[in-house]
């Protein structure tokens, strides 16, 4: 009887550091089952991660050929620009030359130049010097003219187009912004994941 009495007691104790021990198991297999969980959140947001890194490289990639785009366009127009100054050229020179054919003109009436002198006269006329005394004021007079004309067109066109933004600058602003936006997303992960192993620890 004794014996058995003896048997129960370490049967007893036996069941009683089971018990004790139960907390510890289920302590351990939360934490097993914890630190799983988050090891597929930490996946998961690498995988998001890397997907908001493709998604703001192709951004980056269209602003890039956004601003290729507007320096081609940019470039068309100065080409067209520099056509029309090329038409504006041929426009001078006809405003250059146009005063003195209609001085020319003017002074071509009979009086000006005798082609059939008799002996000891002269073919030109002793007014001769009126038609530089009047063509060279008037030509300089319209040029003065065409030149404050154009120049206030130039001022008027550079404030109503883009041709004169730096688009160099412009297109290494956006790659800073892109390259700080897209270094950001591995600390948040690091962050994330420093926390959930903070977490982990009993």
């Amino acid at each position: 009887m004794r014996e058995k009495i003896e048997q129960q007691m370490r049967y007893s104790v036996q069941v009683q550091k089971d018990l004790n021990m139960m907390p510890r198991r289920i302590d351990n297999q939360s934490q097993a089952i914890f630190n799983f969980i988050a090891q597929r959140d930490n996946k998961i947001n690498l995988q998001v991660a890397e997907s908001s890194r493709k998604i703001a490289e192709e951004s980056r990639i269209d602003n890039l050929l956004n601003v290729k785009l507007a320096r081609v366009t940019a470039q068309m127009a100065e080409e067209t620009r520099q056509d029309s100054a090329a038409m504006k050229t041929i426009a001078t020179m006809t405003l250059v030359f146009l005063p003195g054919t209609a001085v020319a003109s003017f002074f071509s009436m009979n009086g000006m130049f005798n082609w059939s002198p008799a002996a000891g006269e002269s073919i030109a006329s002793p007014y001769l010097y009126v038609f530089f005394a009047v063509t060279v004021p008037l030509t300089l007079l319209v040029y003065s003219l065409w030149l404050w004309w154009f120049a206030r067109l130039e001022k008027a066109h550079k404030k109503k187009n883009l041709t004169d933004i730096d688009f160099d600058q412009y297109e290494q602003e956006v790659t800073r912004r892109m390259r700080t936006a897209t270094s950001s997303f591995p600390v948040g992960i690091e962050k994330h994941v420093t926390i959930g192993a903070a977490q982990q620890q009993p």
